[in-house]
């Protein structure tokens, strides 16, 4: 089976942890544009000091990237770079025709690749 995500700089947060994930699966494809880089602290609560009244946000909860690719701020890199007029075409093409030839290979793909 083959899988091909589509994303581009929507994709944050709770889009990328998927991600982080499922880059993971032999046969998945990420193709598009650079996701947003916003997935390191996952949810924020607010804080209130009480002497000031000041309230502050921190983050109180931290996801790391399994295979450490994701950079915060640039996020994932498509496996695959998308942008022509028709991306959700081409991701078609690609789930049809499977990981273009040449392009590198990560994680669990990598290990499959050399099998």
């Amino acid at each position: 089976a083959r899988g091909v995500f589509l994303v581009d700089s929507g994709c944050a947060s709770a889009c990328e942890m998927l991600l982080a994930l499922v880059r993971q699966i032999p046969g998945v494809l990420v193709a598009g544009q650079n996701t947003r880089g916003g997935m390191s602290v996952g949810e924020v609560a607010l804080f209130r000091l009480p002497r000031s009244g000041v309230t502050v946000s921190f983050g109180t909860r931290a996801f790391r990237d399994p295979l450490g690719d994701f950079v915060e701020l640039r996020g994932f890199e498509p496996d695959v770079r998308l942008d022509g007029a028709d991306p959700l075409g081409d991701a078609a093409a690609l789930a049809l025709r499977g990981w273009p030839e040449g392009a590198p290979r990560r994680g669990a793909l990598a290990s499959c690749a050399r099998r």
